[in-house]
């Protein structure tokens, strides 16, 4: 694009691209007004050049008296006028604020977590609150009761807890009401029926309400579960006798010994439905392979029938 010319007509600016029809005319009443001021004038102004200085845009332009714009000095004006052909004083001034205070940005992030099974079960370990069975541990300190198994072992624990056991409840009250309770002081109790540690320990801790140790004895274990059956029986701990009923398994290898329980807890409260429907099970299973009624004798059949008539009179 050709360079702007301007000129200067009773204090009004008017910018026009060099060459166009207008700026001729413009020049050419340029001419006829500079002749009429004078020779010496116009020859003055023809060969000289005149500096404009905007007070806007503090630019300075130089053209000479043909109109022919020179080049402008500043640059960076240039670029921000973005057009060449407009004069300084018609451009207009576009100023960029920027803001030195300080701006404060808050970020909300939620975080979720995922857990497997496994880390969560550690977690909840860690986290969750700990039962009773948190002061069994520390018994062996703090404990005032001591409880012996049948080969004379002490285990620890404390009477407040065993005070919901109806079989401690009855021998701790009148003990401390004849001889109130000092601190330090501890009491041996015998327990209703001789078992062994681990029986005892694992009684203990469903007494704390730690269920963990009894649901990590296998089901087959016959002589565990019986002596905690037994202990829990004798103090009156029947949802305890409930939650071994439910798991035990009877086999060919154990019926024998659930067999020979069951006979010597005759005349018991006890509630063992799933063990005896187990051994039923287990006997009529048996009878139908291993008896062979053909070869029995007449004493033997005697005997069947007679066994076979006393139930029919019980079920009447």
């Amino acid at each position: 694009m050709a360079p702007a010319s301007c000129l200067g007509v009773k204090h009004r600016q008017v910018c026009t691209p060099a060459g166009s029809p207008r700026s001729s005319r413009l020049r050419s009443h340029e001419d006829s007004t500079t002749s009429s001021e004078g020779e010496d004038e116009s020859e003055d102004t023809n060969d000289s050049e005149y500096e404009e200085k905007s007070e806007d845009t503090d630019e300075e332009v130089t053209t000479d008296a043909a109109g022919h714009g020179g080049e402008k000095k500043d640059k960076k004006d240039k670029e921000d006028k973005g057009e060449s052909g407009r004069c300084p004083d018609a451009r207009l001034k576009f100023v960029r604020h920027l803001s030195t205070a300080p701006v404060t940005i808050t970020f909300t992030i939620r975080v979720e977590r995922t857990f497997l099974e496994r880390d969560w079960n550690v977690y909840r370990r860690f986290k969750a609150p700990e039962p009773k069975s948190a002061l069994l541990r520390d018994a062996e300190n703090d404990g005032d009761v001591y409880l012996l198994t049948k080969d004379g072992t002490k285990v620890a624990a404390q009477s407040a807890v065993l005070m919901k056991v109806p079989y401690f409840s009855a021998l701790l009250e009148p003990h401390w009401k004849r001889k109130p309770q000092t601190p330090g002081q501890q009491l041996e109790l015998d327990l209703p029926c001789p078992v062994e540690k681990t029986a005892l320990q694992i009684f203990l801790n469903y007494v704390y309400g730690d269920t963990g140790p009894l649901f990590r004895i296998l089901p087959l274990h016959a002589q565990v579960l019986q002596d905690i059956l037994r202990l829990a029986d004798a103090c009156d701990v029947p949802a305890l006798c409930s939650e071994i009923d439910g798991f035990v398994e009877v086999t060919k290898e154990n019926a024998q010994l659930w067999l020979q329980w069951l006979r010597e807890m005759r005349g018991s409260n006890i509630e063992l439905s799933s063990i005896r429907k187990q051994m039923v099970g287990h006997l009529k299973q048996v009878f139908s392979e291993a008896v062979m009624w053909e070869d029995l004798d007449d004493d033997q059949l005697a005997a069947l029938v007679a066994f076979g008539h006393d139930l029919r009179n019980r079920e009447s």
